[in-house]
């Protein structure tokens, strides 16, 4: 995946009119409007899980990869991003 600002969530790309706001209205620098909107997460109980399987068809589709390998990409890819990192 290329160095571009991702979702922290998800990982799209944070591309102008698609990201999420923080809980004053202002546009948030880490997240995407699919998963945060005024600072909350919509889907505050998905799971890691849940999201790579969202992911892995997509990453299928924009990468050229096999099922298996969109599923290992996928939760390698999610599993660094702040949702989803252990706590330090």
């Amino acid at each position: 995946m290329t160095d571009i600002p991702r979702c922290q969530s998800c990982g799209l790309p944070l591309r102008p009119g698609h990201q999420g706001t923080q809980k004053d209205g202002s546009l948030t620098r880490e997240y995407c409007s699919v998963c945060v909107k005024l600072g909350d997460f919509l889907e505050p109980a998905l799971t890691l899980a849940e999201m790579v399987k969202r992911t892995a068809p997509q990453m299928e589709a924009t990468y050229r990869l096999t099922p298996p390998q969109a599923l290992k990409t996928a939760k390698e890819v999610l599993r660094r991003l702040k949702r989803w990192a252990p706590p330090a």
